[in-house]
């Protein structure tokens, strides 16, 4: 008789196993790496410092969770500066609720940028009656480097991704403000 039950609870334990070794042939395999592309374009706001960027980043994606990448983009200021920043990006997917293809995220890139601006100096001077006149001479074009780094919070679903956050950049100046983008991830 204790042979039966013991035999009845092996079998039991065995088959109540394998009902949850079990997987739907409908739920999708989740891959461990991936290579995937983001391509974002937003625009930004601070102090002397507004405009429109375009990025994009190549990651490798890890188990549709995280993301690792390189980025480059290209920003244009209303100050007639052009910047191309240059950043390795992370991003966290927050998982969905059940039923729900609506997916949190958090973004963080850091990196350099090369800022691009054409120079002019005021000057002042007085003619020969005495008059004072003031005057704009263009001194070129001057490339220099400066800090890139972007901190945002938002979602994603399918393929179309928003994120809105705080940024930090320097150039001649040290400067931050708030950053919204829009785009896909591939």
């Amino acid at each position: 008789m204790k042979r039966i039950i013991t035999m009845l609870l092996v079998l039991l334990c065995f088959t109540y196993h394998n009902g949850f070794a079990q997987t739907n042939p409908e739920e999708p395999v989740i891959k461990n790496l991936r290579y995937g592309l983001i391509a974002e374009f937003g625009l930004y706001g601070g102090y002397q410092n507004f405009g429109m960027s375009t990025i994009f980043v190549n990651n490798m994606v890890f188990k549709e969770k995280f993301t690792l990448g390189v980025g480059v983009g290209m920003e244009i200021e209303i100050a007639d500066e052009y910047t191309i920043p240059l950043f390795v990006n992370f991003r966290h997917y927050l998982p969905a609720r059940p039923g729900k293809k609506l997916q949190p995220l958090v973004n963080v890139a850091l990196g350099t940028r090369i800022c691009i601006a054409e120079k002019y100096t005021d000057i002042w001077y007085f003619d020969e009656w005495g008059y004072r006149w003031y005057d704009t001479v263009y001194d070129g074009v001057r490339a220099y480097p400066g800090l890139y780094a972007t901190i945002a919070t938002g979602f994603k679903v399918g393929m179309f991704s928003f994120t809105t956050g705080l940024f930090f950049k320097s150039g001649e100046i040290f400067t931050g403000g708030v950053e919204t983008k829009c785009g896909f991830t591939f």
